[in-house]
């Protein structure tokens, strides 16, 4: 199994996931990892009862409407177009579970700093007992 290192990973305004990798092999390790996930979602579609269909060397996406019995075959779109969308919803859930691992990092400095306070707290007192 191929790993590379990442030295960045970060999302842009329309949470596009952008990855700064170390080397050029790193990059077309993340690339052959991209097309394959795009494999996997063109294989997911077609077991979900779509069809992909290339025309003009451009995949198109079509799903089956059955009208008096008879097949009709419905263009939803670019294949392509579907998996940056699909990747952009990953994106968006990576960024949203990210955020909320902060909030909860910010939480827990919050109550190690108040558990803080409260031993210093708990040692001047302690202090005062033997000292007084």
């Amino acid at each position: 199994m191929n790993t590379f290192k990442v030295k960045k990973i970060s999302t842009d305004q329309n949470n596009t996931v952008k990855a700064i990798v170390s080397t050029i092999e790193d990059l077309e390790t993340l690339w052959g990892k991209l097309e394959k996930e795009k494999s996997n979602h063109i294989k997911n579609l077609a077991q979900k009862g779509y069809s992909i269909k290339n025309e003009d060397d451009i995949d198109y996406i079509y799903t089956c409407d059955y009208h008096d019995e008879q097949q009709k075959w419905i263009r939803l779109g670019k294949a392509d177009e579907y998996f940056n969308n699909a990747t952009e919803q990953k994106a968006r859930q990576a960024k949203f579970i990210l955020e909320q691992i902060k909030t909860i990092e910010d939480e827990q400095e919050k109550i190690r700093a108040k558990i803080r306070n409260l031993k210093k707290q708990a040692e001047e007192i302690l202090l005062d007992c033997l000292i007084g």
